[in-house]
């Protein structure tokens, strides 16, 4: 696994969700299309009308930068 740069964390807001496409304390995201949840450690989903476990990615904060650990 290798980490990449997502965004900086002063790009995103305290409560606010961004999206950013790769190329490669809250614990689930709704949709805003269909409001199913799902867990963000495993990507699975929480509520229907979901079934099908979406891709999870850990993450975390270094130096003031957002990255994400993707496979290479």
């Amino acid at each position: 696994m290798a980490l990449r740069k997502v965004a900086a964390a002063s790009d995103i807001p305290v409560g606010e969700v961004r999206r950013y496409e790769v190329d490669v304390d809250f614990e689930t995201i709704e949709c805003p299309k269909h409001g199913s949840t799902f867990d963000l450690n495993t990507g699975n989903p929480r509520t229907l009308p979901a079934t099908m476990p979406v891709r999870a990615y850990r993450v975390k904060v270094e130096e003031g930068d957002i990255v994400i650990e993707v496979d290479e």
